[in-house]
């Protein structure tokens, strides 16, 4: 597998500036002012040295331009040059490229067209203040925030000494008073970050002033801060939560405080990967919108957000990456990523989703013929002998069973799951030809389904082998998988037969119950 350490900025390598300012005058005439590489000029020596979404911000406040009174002030711009324009070739992906998972990659700019923001733009959800604060070792200090979250550290400097240089690293958790932590128990533990840097470096000016990081995020709860003589008051210390989330649509409380807690870890896990894009992840060296995590909770956010707009975009962004035959890419945007049908589904229950949540029928309508583009890949990637999806790559690929089970199981299971929102889709659109077809292949799959995973004393069967992790190359061989992520995902997605219903659920109320022996054959992937 190809490792992400070398990945540090995923949407593009150069800064460029595309603007247009319309000034309309009270007597109706109208100036236009438009960037070009005629009369803009810019400027590349300021204050922020270094910006990279992963791997923090470099900040030098000696080198801000302090004006005192703006209405008198003129400003000399001999030290600004000339603009440029920033090309294509060597900036986006053109075809013969690859992108960068290795895949190939067809992406063309050429009918590249501008539209307005959809939904909000991200912004502050809320500032957290620091809670306590621990003297690690001799002038290291580390802040706990009291919650894991996605933002920036904001520090209030009471008395700055230009040119003093101020280190702000964060982690989401602290090494634990464990043996094997040996002499760091207690300092920031940031191996889960893998290649992300997370952390801000501020050069002071005199007297007071605030850093706060403009163009990164980072996902953390503890802020350690080195390069000051003293520590920072709690209050100096605060955390902006940056979201496309500005507010919840939802609040859930009860007696018990471990629900409580698991409620707020749903939130908190909506309100930090909606960062403009739907991530798998907003911490490490990653934080891409792999269709996966997004398919699974969108039901989830559309219940706990304003997430209509915000959802609308992304199904966008998804069928800008939609290949030629129909495929959704696993991850959008940028396109690429391995995954298959699991993934690929979001195209269709992300928006499936919404619409029940919003009765949002508009956006069926656009999304409409890129759904049924993927259906038709789908059902094109059936190997006639098997009668399996070939689209298949990853299953429950974290889950403890999964070498019980199989990616089959799973994909085929999810292929009746989106068929049967399809004739769903069709019938609300009025599509009557449509519906029928959906109809003849959701009774197909579904009868496949039942045929192929369900054995004669009503257990379950897993295709085991031929994976991506761990089993790859391994000959596939059925074997009967009494677990109970067949039996819970089978009945989710209504994939079992009304015949075999009540012998599923039979069967994953013993499996819940059983004692779970250890001997599970579990599969954890490294890459």
């Amino acid at each position: 597998m190809l490792s992400f350490g070398n990945i540090w900025n995923h949407f593009g390598d150069r800064q460029s500036l595309l603007t247009k300012l319309v000034i309309t005058y009270s007597d109706g005439t109208k100036d236009i002012i438009a960037s070009n590489d005629r009369n803009w000029k810019y400027y590349n020596n300021g204050p922020v040295i270094y910006n990279s979404l992963d791997m923090g911000e470099v900040y030098d406040a000696t080198k801000e331009v302090a004006v005192k009174n703006w209405s008198t002030a003129t400003y000399d711009d001999s030290k600004w040059k000339q603009a440029v324009t920033v090309p294509l070739d060597g900036t986006a992906y053109r075809e013969g490229a690859v992108n960068f998972m290795g895949a190939k990659e067809n992406i063309d700019y050429d009918k590249l067209s501008l539209i307005g923001q959809i939904g909000e733009n991200a912004g502050i959800y809320k500032t957290l203040t620091a809670t306590s604060m621990k003297e690690v070792s001799k002038g290291v200090y580390v802040y706990n925030m009291g919650q894991n979250f996605v933002g920036v550290p904001k520090i209030l400097i009471s008395h700055g000494k230009a040119g003093g240089k101020i280190t702000v690293r964060v982690a989401e958790m602290l090494y634990p008073d464990l043996a094997e932590s040996g002499s760091n128990v207690g300092l920031l533990m940031t191996e889960n970050y893998r290649a992300a840097l997370s952390q801000d470096i501020y050069v002071m000016n005199d007297g007071e002033q605030v850093f706060q990081p403009r163009f990164t995020s980072h996902g953390f709860q503890y802020i350690e801060i080195t390069g000051i003589d003293e520590p920072l008051p709690l209050e100096a210390v605060k955390g902006l939560s940056i979201s496309s989330v500005r507010k919840l649509t939802a609040s859930y409380e009860t007696s018990n405080e471990k629900v409580n807690k698991l409620w707020s870890n749903l939130v908190w896990s909506n309100v930090d990967n909606f960062l403009s894009i739907p991530t798998d992840c907003p911490q490490r060296n990653e934080r891409m919108g792999w269709s996966g995590d997004i398919s699974v909770f969108s039901r989830t956010a559309t219940y706990i957000s304003n997430s209509d707009q915000f959802l609308r975009r992304h199904m966008l962004a998804m069928r800008n990456v939609q290949t030629a035959k129909g495929k959704f890419t696993d991850i959008a945007p940028v396109g690429g990523g391995f995954g298959g049908l699991l993934w690929g589904s979001a195209g269709i229950t992300v928006a499936w989703e919404t619409y029940l949540q919003y009765n949002d029928i508009v956006l069926l309508k656009e999304h409409y013929q890129s759904m049924v583009n993927y259906i038709n890949y789908l059902d094109s990637s059936i190997d006639k002998q098997t009668g399996l999806c070939t689209d298949r790559q990853l299953g429950d690929w974290l889950g403890p069973q999964n070498n019980q089970l199989g990616a089959d199981f799973l994909v085929t299971a999810y292929h009746v799951f989106d068929l049967g929102i399809m004739l769903k889709v069709a019938e609300l659109l009025g599509n009557k030809t449509d519906a029928s077809r959906f109809q003849k292949l959701y009774n197909e799959r579904k009868e496949f389904f039942n045929k192929a995973f369900v054995n004669a004393d009503k257990k379950t069967m897993g295709l085991i082998g031929g994976g991506m992790f761990g089993s790859a190359g391994v000959k596939q061989e059925w074997k009967v998988a009494d677990i109970q992520t067949a039996y819970a995902v089978g009945l989710a997605l209504n994939a079992f037969s009304d015949e075999n219903i009540p012998f599923m659920v039979k069967n994953l109320k013993a499996a819940v119950e059983r004692k779970n022996t250890g001997d599970d054959d579990i599969l954890r992937p490294e890459y």
